[in-house]
């Protein structure tokens, strides 16, 4: 008599070959009729229009709004995100209270807003000359302005009150911005192509910003050779400079694949 193990297992094996007979069908069949396989397809897709008897559908206007849509997805996380940091500390701050036996009123008013110090003539004078309205005299909103910087200050030291909460909370948020694929010319990569850490930089041979960061950049790729590389694309700002796109077009030429050895043009060779 066979084993129970034994007639499972010829069980299983029979269950695969019959589920390998079908995959094999289906292959065939697509084979043999792909506008079949066209047509399903297309059935699935949602329809928006027709043009002449042409179908356009939903995913055909992807191209058409992929900057608006990730603006709102932007929007969109911004929200989400505040709406998360405004619970958690929510949650944090009520937890805190409860530890101590006090109302999260209370809490705040013990551990926060007794603390602050008033600001001093000092600081008061210089929040006076930080205001665009210089019309008026300071001892006439000495008052007012004391008592503004002070609830700044609560203000901030709150905020910090909620980072201290937070660490012993150990928060850990895992809502992720929105994200997009940049693409970038393997031959304008300066650094170890392979790097765990592909920075893009898009500049413009003539911004002045542009020339102000190659420091920044040449320091990180020092400090972090095997780790990060730089990929450089072009992006002249044609309204205010003039001269950018012609000087893309150079780069492009100048600088193609081969022409520097492991370097690519950036706004350094201005």
């Amino acid at each position: 008599m066979p084993s129970p193990i034994s007639a499972v297992t010829t069980q299983l094996l029979k269950l695969l070959a019959v589920i390998a007979a079908c995959l094999f069908i289906a292959s065939v069949n697509r084979a043999q009729n792909p506008e079949s396989t066209k047509s399903k397809d297309a059935a699935l897709r949602k329809l928006v229009a027709t043009i002449g008897g042409q179908p356009v559908y939903e995913d055909d206007l992807s191209p058409h709004m992929a900057t608006k849509l990730m603006q709102l997805r932007h929007q969109e996380y911004q929200i989400k995100k505040q709406a998360l940091d405004n619970l958690i500390d929510e949650k944090v701050i009520q937890a805190e209270a409860k530890k101590k036996g006090v109302s999260t009123d209370k809490l705040l008013e013990q551990e926060v807003d007794a603390k602050v110090v008033d600001p001093t003539e000092a600081e008061v004078y210089a929040f006076f000359l930080g205001q665009r309205n210089q019309q008026a005299r300071f001892d006439d909103m000495k008052a007012q302005l004391k008592t503004s910087l002070k609830q700044a200050k609560i203000q901030q030291a709150r905020r910090d009150f909620y980072v201290q909460l937070w660490k012993q909370s150990q928060v850990a948020v895992l809502l992720q911005a929105p994200k997009v694929d940049v693409s970038y010319d393997p031959a304008r990569v300066r650094g170890n192509p392979k790097a765990s850490v592909m920075i893009v930089e898009f500049a413009d041979f003539q911004c002045p910003y542009c020339r102000a960061v190659e420091p920044t950049l040449k320091s990180v790729l020092s400090k972090h050779e095997d780790q990060v590389a730089i990929a450089f694309r072009d992006m002249p700002v044609t309204e205010i400079h003039p001269l950018a796109q012609g000087a893309a077009r150079i780069g492009d030429t100048a600088f193609a694949p081969g022409y520097l050895a492991g370097c690519a043009p950036g706004p350094r060779n201005r």
